[in-house]
């Protein structure tokens, strides 16, 4: 337990930025990325500089700049700065990153992270720890529901989903949504929907409740 809480608070400051995606713009994300990799410089410390462009600052060229080849450059850049082999927390965010580009550029079958190749080895390494279960639902998820796939899977899928957080409890209910969506429930899918978007905005993910409306209403502002 003692191990777990100290590799989960190993980039504090990181998370602390990556709060952002979720309860701010992308303009302060940009900010307060620019800002971690100038100090992780400052001190030497390659590691969370790696981090923060796997984490952040590939996220700020995708979304800000809307430049999806600039976005994989950064990730390529940043794993070739790294002398040895990737360690697993570093490999993790790539697969994360990669599949978050490949779904802004509407090609689910380009995402590394999904259910028909399963749980990158990665992922089985950390599957101890809370947010790694939670990164392999929703993107996982997210590509399963970009394909249109069957609600069968989506419900295995929702499996992994073990904790009564709020965040994990949005994740839940927008799977549920899916299966019941691909299952002709619209009905039920909207009242699932309504449901991930309270425990999103409940648990202080605003941005991500916001996005949540913006994609059941068709209505990007």
């Amino acid at each position: 337990r003692t191990a777990v809480g100290l590799w989960e608070s190993r980039f504090c400051e990181t998370a602390r930025a990556v709060c952002d995606v979720t309860a701010s713009s992308i303009t302060q994300l940009g900010a307060n990325a620019a800002a971690l990799r100038e100090l992780a410089e400052a001190r030497g410390n390659l590691a969370t500089r790696i981090i923060v462009d796997l984490t952040l600052t590939y996220l700020v060229i995708l979304l800000r700049d809307d430049d999806p080849a600039g976005a994989r450059a950064c990730i390529e850049a940043a794993k070739a700065d790294w002398p040895r082999e990737l360690p697993p927390d570093m490999e993790l965010r790539s697969l994360v990153a990669r599949t978050q580009i490949a779904l802004y550029e509407d090609d689910p079958a380009a995402a590394p992270l999904t259910l028909d190749r399963g749980r990158p080895q990665v992922f089985k390494q950390l599957w101890r720890f809370g947010f790694v279960r939670l990164s392999w639902a929703w993107w996982a998820g997210t590509a399963e529901i970009a394909w249109g796939e069957s609600g069968p899977r989506l419900a295995k899928l929702r499996k992994h989903l073990r904790g009564p957080g709020g965040l994990e409890r949005g994740i839940h209910d927008r799977l549920v949504s899916a299966e019941r969506a691909l299952a002709g429930d619209p009905t039920g899918a909207a009242e699932a929907i309504e449901q991930a978007w309270a425990h999103f905005d409940g648990s202080g993910h605003a941005q991500l409740a916001l996005a949540l409306r913006a994609f059941v209403s068709g209505d990007p502002e």
